[in-house]
């Protein structure tokens, strides 16, 4: 039987969680940042630092930038470092956030955390690691630590700044350290794999991010990491209508074409790269229905609504297959400190 987005979307969270989700974070806006709008900061490109950039589009009270030589889109001006850390300590959609993840986390464990704990010990096979000393940087409830854990060889600890999420994660008998990257202090046994998922679209400056995990690791370490590709089948169709291009919650938006340019500047080589997305097809199919999306053309139509569910699941393989799906997983070796 062949699921639809809208089986799996039920499973990974409940229909009205996004919206309500989305009218919560512009409370939080109107709330924790549009008092301080005047302290916000312009930036260079966040993946290689260009200062060619133009805006692409507004959405909110957000501009977002395309810079001219990547193509990575990012929020400019932006709320500094201390301003989105008072956002994300006191958002009550950031814990809504959490609460979903609790409710929802048997179908997120079956079609999220089972499939990328497989394809995470897959890697390490091949790149022959028996035994590993794993962190996972924003570990949420601890769902894919506690898969991993049960595995040979692969010790693990997590890293999340949320007190509900740390206290969950304890209960779970899991070692977990209630901190944010920056404020992390790094361990003097240094980690042989550095994980973190859907984060580094979240912080300010991605470039330090990813010096900070450098440190984390041992070289010839790995770190592992996904976020939304904005070379990707969803968000090249639906642009800024894509719901999921909202700021402040996400200010980066790098693609699987340029995103090898950020990891070289902070130390790292990719050794693979892969689209595992599900849901491309399903996410237009969505919003078109609900009359959130640019006009598009007949073929996108058609693709869409217009043939089997069959062909749609053969569509979003080839999408998956072929690195065209809208959230990029890299798997990427330190070479060098930085």
């Amino acid at each position: 039987m062949i699921k639809t987005y809208k089986d799996i979307e039920g499973e990974i969270r409940k229909d009205t969680y996004r919206d309500k989700f989305f009218k919560i974070i512009e409370d939080d806006i109107e709330r924790i940042i549009n008092p301080y709008k005047n302290k916000f900061m312009n930036v260079t490109c966040p993946n290689c630092n260009n200062k060619k950039i133009k805006e692409e589009f507004v959405k909110g009270q957000f501009s977002f930038c395309l810079c001219s030589l990547c193509g990575t889109l990012f929020v400019n001006p932006r709320p500094p470092r201390n301003l989105l850390d008072l956002f994300y300590n006191n958002s009550k959609a950031i814990e809504a956030s959490v609460i979903s993840l609790i409710e929802n986390e048997r179908g997120r464990r079956k079609h999220i955390f089972v499939p990328r704990a497989k394809l995470i010990l897959k890697f390490l096979k091949e790149m022959g690691k028996a035994k590993v000393r794993l962190l996972e940087v924003g570990c949420g409830i601890g769902t894919l630590l506690e898969i991993l854990k049960n595995k040979s060889g692969v010790s693990v600890e997590g890293l999340d700044p949320s007190d509900k999420a740390f206290a969950i994660t304890m209960a779970k008998g899991l070692k977990v350290h209630k901190d944010t990257l920056e404020k992390f202090k790094s361990p003097i046994v240094k980690y042989d794999v550095v994980l973190s998922f859907e984060t580094i679209e979240h912080v300010f400056s991605p470039y330090y991010f990813l010096r900070k995990i450098n440190k984390l690791l041992k070289t010839g370490g790995y770190i592992i990491f996904t976020t939304p590709n904005y070379h990707g089948f969803d968000m090249m169709v639906l642009g800024k209508y894509y719901k999921n291009i909202h700021a402040p919650s996400h200010l980066n938006y790098f693609n699987i074409d340029t995103i090898h340019i950020l990891l070289d500047r902070t130390g790292f080589a990719i050794r693979k790269k892969m689209t595992p997305g599900i849901l491309d097809v399903g996410i237009i199919r969505k919003q078109i229905e609900h009359g959130v999306a640019p006009e598009v053309p007949p073929v996108i139509k058609y693709f869409i609504f217009g043939i089997s569910k069959e062909t749609q699941y053969n569509l979003q393989r080839f999408l998956r297959d072929n690195c065209l799906s809208g959230n990029m997983m890299i798997y990427a070796e330190k070479i060098r400190n930085k």
